[in-house]
């Protein structure tokens, strides 16, 4: 399928998905698309961030995308993996379940990727925070913090973590 960018949405982009198998659900009264079901080696792409699953279930009117059976997001800035992931495009938000590992980008050159796995992620503003909870590791380089949650703010350039916390900092 291929979506072309709403005019009057600022922000909107074109969407292309592929898969085996789609069934799209239409108003009966207006014609508009209500959700699209997508199965059997799901892609997507769109303004740079692309996926893949075994199914996806798109609400356009709500901008939701959920992904699930060997999900996978990426980017410029790193990738998701997860069983589950749920994209709510319009508040930029993520919500990853079920064997999390995620990997960011650095900020600065030079610097290893930030590597995390946990049983559950969830993101906000652009990865701006980004909160892992569920047996929750995350690693750079020779640094490493383990817990039942880490958080990351990167606005307020914090590192929160809680329940049985073992570091180990180069």
């Amino acid at each position: 399928t291929t979506t072309e960018p709403d005019a009057a949405v600022q922000g909107s982009a074109r969407q292309k998905t592929w898969s085996d198998d789609l069934q799209a659900d239409f108003d009966p009264e207006t014609g508009v698309l209500i959700r699209l079901e997508q199965w059997g080696k799901f892609r997507y792409e769109s303004a740079g961030r692309q996926a893949r699953a075994e199914r996806a279930l798109m609400e356009p009117q709500k901008d939701w995308i959920t992904l699930t059976g060997g999900s996978r997001v990426w980017d410029a800035t790193g990738s998701t993996d997860a069983a589950s992931i749920f994209l709510d495009q319009k508040n930029n938000t993520t919500q990853a379940s079920g064997d999390v590992r995620s990997v960011r980008q650095p900020e600065r050159s030079g610097e290893e990727p930030v590597r995390a796995t946990a049983r559950t992620m969830r993101t906000s503003g652009d990865h701006a925070l980004i909160r892992y909870e569920g047996k929750a590791r995350l690693w750079q380089s020779g640094n490493r913090i383990e817990g039942e949650k880490i958080e990351i703010d990167r606005s307020a350039r914090q590192l929160r973590a809680g329940g049985g916390i073992t570091s180990t900092l180069a």
